[in-house]
C-alpha cells in the first residue's frame, strides 16, 4: 500500500513540473527574497529545456519520466508476510485445489512428495512465535510440549481405488412374433405384448424432455428373454418396458402379472382407425389413445421361417372377391367417418369460395386492360361459371349431407359392434357406400371409406386384437388366415439387441411397419431405440436415444 501511495506522489510532482515548463518564467523581475530567486533558477533551467527541445516537448518528457518512475516503484518486489516472519513462500499445487484450505508451512513439500513418491520429505521447521506486545498481560503459558521426531521415509499417496470395469453388455439377437389368437382364450394375462397399457408399478409413466408423455409400444418379460439368452447380461426376473422416444426402454423389477397402468391425462392419441397414420394432430370419434394390445413370443435369431413371412400389407378379402360378412363395427365406423367429414366440410367450402374470389379479381383486371385478347376474356368469364356451378355444388351437399348421417346413424342405433350383418342389411350398405360417394365425393370423399373391403379390413385389424366376442365374431377359415399369415410385419421382423448398421450402437429394440398394430411409421420406416455399448453396460438405459430409420 506504502508503494502505491509513493508511486502517485511521483506521478504527482511530474504532472507538477510540467506545468511549470509550460507557465515558465514564474518568478518577478523586481521582487527580491529567497523564494524568488529560487523560481527565477527554475526558469533559467526551463529556458535551457526550451532552447534544448523546445516548451512542449519537455513538458512531456517530464511527464513519461514521472510515469516511469511511478511503475518502476510499483512493480518493485517486496517480501511477503511470511519471509518477514522467517517463513518460507509457496505456491498451490496445479493439480490440488487448496484455496479452501490454510497453507500452512511445509505444505509444498507434501505437494511435491505426492508427484514424486519417491522423494523423502523433511519436517518443516516450527514457525517461530511472535513476541508478547509489551503493553498486553499476557496468561500464563504452559510448558512448550518438544516437537516428536518425524520419519524420514519417503511419504507415499494412498492409491485411489480402483474403479471396477463393467462387463460388456451381452444379448442373443432375439426376434419377437405376434401369439395365435385363440377364441375363449382370455390373453390378457401374457407377460409379454405389443400395444394397448404397461405394467409399470410405481414406476412413473416417462416423459419426454417437454414434458409430453411418451406412447406406450410393448413390454417384454425378461424370463422369456432369459430363456432365449441364457448368458445374457440382462436380469431374469422383471421386464422392459418401451416407448416411443427418447430413454424409451425402461427396466422394471415389478411382476408382469401386476394391474395395467393407468394412462395419465395428457397422454396423446396413438392413431385414428382407418387412417393408417399414427399420431394424430386432432381428436375425432375414430381416435385411439392406445395401440392394439397382442401378446407376442420371443425367439432367438433373426427369422422364424416362411410360413410366417409377408410381403404386403393385411386386406380383408383378395382383389375383386366379394365381401360375404360385415359387421356392425364397419357401419359405425362407416357413420364415425361420415361425421369426421362432415365437420371438416367447412374448409373445401372455403377453399372453393377463395378460388372464386380470386378469378374474379383477375377478370377484373383483364377486363380493365385495352390491350386484352377477347378470347383470354371469355376464358375467364368461363373459368368464374364453372367455379361458381362448383360452389354451388357443394354448398348443396353440405346442406343435405346431416340428412344422410342422420339416417345412417339410425340405421345402426343399438348395435353391437361385433354383431354380423344379414344378407339384407349387408346389400343396404353394398348399396349406400357407392351413393355417398356419388352423391357427397366431391365434398368428403377423402373422409368415407372407398370400398366394402375397406370397411371389413379395418374391422378385422381391430377384431383380432379386441376383446373375446371380437374374436368369436370371425369367420373361422379368416381367423385361421389371420393366425398363418399375417404374426409377422408386412416386411422384416420386430427384433432386440441387433448391431446397428450405420454405427457402433446397439439397437435395444427394432420395431418394423406393422399394419396389423397400426404401427404405420413415417415412410415405412422402421422404428429404434439405440444404445452406446458402454451406456448399455453401466445400466445407462436413460441415455438411449430413439430414431427412424429407413426399411
Amino acid at each position: 500500500m506504502k508503494r502505491m501511495i509513493a508511486a502517485f506522489v511521483l506521478m504527482g510532482l511530474a504532472i507538477a513540473v510540467a506545468i511549470y515548463i509550460a507557465m515558465a518564467p514564474v518568478a518577478s523581475p523586481t521582487a527580491d527574497g529567497a523564494l524568488n530567486g529560487f523560481l527565477a533558477g527554475l526558469d533559467g533551467l526551463v529556458d535551457g529545456i526550451e532552447a534544448a527541445v523546445g516548451r512542449s516537448t519537455g513538458a512531456l518528457i517530464a511527464i513519461g519520466i514521472g510515469l516511469a518512475l511511478s511503475l518502476v516503484l510499483a512493480l518493485i518486489p517486496t517480501r511477503t508476510r511470511y519471509e518477514e516472519e522467517g517463513e518460507p513462500f509457496f505456491n498451490p499445487s496445479d493439480e490440488l485445489d487448496l484455496d479452501h484450505y490454510p497453507q500452512a508451512p511445509g505444505a509444498q513439500d507434501l505437494i511435491e512428495a505426492e508427484q514424486d513418491e519417491d522423494a523423502p520429505v523433511e519436517a518443516p521447521a516450527p514457525a517461530p512465535r511472535p513476541a508478547p506486545a509489551p503493553e498486553v498481560e499476557r496468561a500464563a503459558q504452559p510448558a512448550p510440549v518438544p516437537a516428536q521426531p518425524v520419519p524420514t521415509e519417503p511419504i507415499a499417496a494412498e492409491p485411489l481405488p480402483a474403479q471396477p470395469t463393467p462387463e460388456p453388455f451381452t444379448a442373443t439377437p432375439l426376434t419377437l412374433v405376434r401369439k395365435v389368437r385363440e377364441p375363449g382364450r382370455d390373453w390378457f394375462g401374457d407377460s409379454s405384448w405389443f400395444g394397448g397399457l404397461p405394467r409399470l408399478g410405481d414406476t412413473p409413466w416417462p416423459r419426454d424432455l417437454s414434458g409430453i408423455a411418451l406412447p406406450f409400444l410393448a413390454q417384454i418379460d425378461l424370463a422369456d428373454i432369459a430363456a432365449c439368452s441364457a448368458e445374457g447380461s440382462l436380469p431374469r426376473a422383471g421386464s422392459l418396458a418401451v416407448f416411443l422416444g427418447d430413454g424409451g426402454v425402461v427396466p422394471l423389477a415389478v411382476d408382469v402379472t401386476a394391474d395395467f397402468t393407468d394412462p395419465p391425462q395428457d397422454l396423446p392419441p396413438a392413431f385414428e382407425e382407418g387412417a393408417a397414420m399414427p399420431f394424430p394432430q386432432h381428436t375425432s370419434r375414430l381416435t385411439r389413445w392406445l395401440f392394439p394390445y397382442w401378446p407376442i413370443e420371443v425367439h432367438a435369431g433373426d427369422a422364424i421361417g416362411t410360413p410366417l413371412e409377408r410381403d404386403h400389407p393385411f386386406y380383408a378379402v383378395g382383389v375383386g372377391e366379394p365381401v360375404e360378412t360385415l359387421w356392425w363395427h364397419s357401419v359405425q365406423h362407416f357413420a364415425d367417418r361420415l361425421r369426421e367429414g362432415l365437420e371438416q366440410a367447412d374448409a373445401p367450402i372455403a377453399a372453393h369460395r377463395a378460388n372464386l374470389l380470386q378469378a374474379r379479381e383477375e377478370l377484373k383486371r383483364i377486363e380493365n386492360d385495352p390491350d386484352t385478347d377477347p378470347y383470354e376474356l371469355e376464358d375467364a368469364r368461363e373459368d368464374i361459371e364453372g367455379l361458381e356451378a362448383d360452389l354451388a355444388r357443394i354448398e348443396e351437399q353440405r346442406g343435405s349431407l346431416p340428412d344422410m348421417l342422420a339416417a345412417l346413424e339410425s340405421f345402426t342405433e343399438g348395435r353391437a359392434p361385433w354383431g354380423v350383418l344379414s344378407e339384407q342389411e349387408l346389400e343396404i350398405v353394398r348399396d349406400l357406400l357407392p351413393e355417398a360417394h356419388e352423391r357427397y365425393g366431391e365434398l368428403i370423399g377423402q373422409s368415407i371409406p372407398g370400398s366394402l373391403g375397406e370397411m371389413a379390413t379395418v374391422s378385422l385389424r381391430a377384431a383380432i386384437s379386441g376383446p373375446p366376442e371380437a374374436v368369436a365374431a370371425i369367420p373361422e377359415a379368416m381367423l385361421a388366415r389371420l393366425n398363418a399369415e399375417y404374426r409377422l410385419p408386412a416386411e422384416g421382423t420386430h427384433r432386440l439387441f441387433v448391431p446397428a448398421q450405420d454405427s457402433d450402437e446397439i439397437v435395444l429394440v427394432d420395431l418394423a411397419w406393422d399394419d396389423m398394430i397400426e404401427w404405420c411409421w413415417p415412410e415405412e420406416a422402421r422404428f429404434q431405440i439405440r444404445i452406446a455399448p458402454e451406456d448399455a453396460a453401466h445400466g445407462n438405459w436413460d441415455r438411449a436415444r430413439a430414431l427412424f430409420v429407413p426399411s
